[in-house]
């Protein structure tokens, strides 16, 4: 809704590793990067990401492409990804697709998504025991 006070605040995760209320990060579609995306929040990727990407929610949009690995507490596709997801909670999108390992605890494909490669299940906290 245009003028609401919600739409002018932006959206934030709990906290970040400080305990302060941590930002959204948005890749718009006009923007293409090349190298490592990193952040401590939520990543939402529009545009082009040529790169690995790590946050703790990844969103990648309709139109939204990444070629590199993704790491994530949790993710969803509506875009593509051409490389491995490693999450907790994986939504592959009716729109999205995938070409690539899907590492995963918890997984949703939508009808409609395209998901090419394996996706190994892994029991709950096993992948955040693997992060430095």
């Amino acid at each position: 809704m245009i003028g609401s006070s919600q739409a002018s605040q932006p959206r934030t995760n709990p906290q970040g590793s400080d305990g302060r209320a941590v930002a959204s990060s948005v890749i718009g579609a006009d923007l293409v990067v090349v190298g490592n995306v990193e952040g401590p929040g939520t990543i939402v990727v529009a545009g082009a990401v040529s790169g690995d990407v790590r946050g703790r929610h990844v969103t990648v949009g309709p139109g939204g492409r990444i070629e590199g690995s993704l790491e994530a507490s949790s993710v969803r596709v509506d875009g593509t990804v051409e490389g491995p997801i490693t999450a907790e909670a994986v939504v592959v999108g009716g729109a999205g697709r995938v070409v690539g390992i899907i590492t995963h605890n918890a997984i949703t494909i939508e009808p409609g998504a395209q998901v090419d490669g394996r996706r190994p299940w892994r029991p709950a906290g096993f992948l955040a025991s693997k992060r430095p």
